[in-house]
């Protein structure tokens, strides 16, 4: 268990990174969005826009990162928050919450 803690650890910075850059491009989208709504509304490749906006808030919606950090300090006892989750894990979650 030690072994996939430090391993879910890895993966949870990265995909925090991730999903900074990804919120950025969004951002971009959105406000290329705003600016081209009326005037590219009938052409084909605005439907692809659309989709990938649509698909995007999805996966913000989704907040991936943030159920990787909960399931992660499930791991710990209710004082992890306050130790950062430093030391060994002492708790195992729920296996419906798993």
């Amino acid at each position: 268990v030690d072994a996939s803690l430090k391993d879910l650890k890895t993966c949870s910075r990265r995909l925090q990174t991730v999903s900074a850059i990804v919120g950025d491009e969004l951002k971009i989208l959105e406000r290329l969005y705003y600016k081209g709504k009326n005037q590219h509304r009938s052409a084909l490749f605005w439907k692809r826009v659309v989709e990938i906006r649509r698909y995007g808030r999805r996966l913000s919606e989704a907040s991936l990162w943030e159920t990787l950090e909960l399931f992660r300090c499930s791991f710990f006892g209710a004082n992890s928050f306050q130790k950062f989750m430093k030391g060994s894990w002492n708790h195992y979650p729920n296996l419906p919450y798993v």
